[in-house]
């Protein structure tokens, strides 16, 4: 007969049974970064799958991969629309004062961070300027939203999308 002890410690074990067996699926090689790889460093099986399950239980990978922790590095289009996003919002004042002029220093910085050759600055200062409106169509555009108009006036100019590799 069973009791209630025998019945927790069956469940118990038919659930870290299936964590584990769910677990071996994506744990084949690296489990990738977060907490789990932070606690459990060793490229052992059993360690990888305990890593993938640490991740999985506390969302560490995602949290990490977000923020860049717990082994976690940005890169790619992830790191370069980040770093594209802070310079739009750290300069924001002067790229609408410089956009307008068509000319400036954070212009010509907006442009590199966007992956724009050093050859492209006068004509993505001139397409800043006769875009304006587009770029900024009501008083209160944010930041991003300038970012996400440049971009598209970016792709819309011949040479601008030829000249710009990390617009995406």
């Amino acid at each position: 007969m069973f009791t209630k002890t025998r019945y927790f410690a069956l469940a118990a074990v038919a659930a870290l049974s299936l964590t584990f067996s769910a677990t071996v699926t994506f744990a084949m090689g690296d489990a990738g970064c977060g907490l789990g790889s932070v606690v459990f460093s060793s490229n052992k099986k059993l360690h990888q799958i305990l890593a993938a399950t640490t991740n999985g239980t506390f969302g560490s990978q995602t949290f990490g991969i977000t923020t860049g922790t717990s082994n976690c590095k940005a890169s790619g289009f992830a790191k370069v629309e980040k770093e594209q996003i802070f310079y739009a919002e750290s300069n924001y004042k002067n790229l609408m004062t410089e956009m307008a002029q068509g000319r400036g220093e954070s212009l010509e910085g907006f442009a590199q961070v966007l992956g724009c050759n050093s050859a492209s600055t006068l004509d993505f200062g001139k397409m800043t300027q006769s875009q304006y409106e587009s770029i900024f169509p009501k008083a209160d555009t944010t930041a991003v939203e300038m970012l996400r108009s440049v971009k598209q006036q970016i792709q819309a100019h011949p040479k601008l999308a030829k000249a710009c590799g990390q617009v995406g």
